[in-house]
């Protein structure tokens, strides 16, 4: 299930950063803030999320904590799923 979640979170950040290469994998650990991701396109990517795996992220864990990078992106909602 971890390699289909990250996949599935892989394409979606694709289709909405398609000025970044996010084949590289060093990218997946690379802070969001240094993948040119405005609000607007996280707030896209989170709902988009949401509506993949049929789960609600509340308002409070919109945490850079949490929402650090894809990996860390990728762990969070694997725990929800969980």
């Amino acid at each position: 299930m971890k390699n289909e979640v990250e996949g599935k979170i892989l394409e979606i950040f694709r289709k909405s950063l398609t000025d970044v290469n996010l084949d590289d994998k060093k990218l997946v650990e690379a802070p969001l803030s240094t993948l040119n991701l405005d609000s607007i396109t996280f707030i896209k990517i989170i709902v988009e999320v949401e509506m993949e795996f049929d789960i609600e992220i509340e308002p409070e864990e919109l945490d850079a904590t949490i929402f650090y990078n894809i990996r860390s992106f990728v762990q969070h909602v694997e725990e929800m799923l969980t």
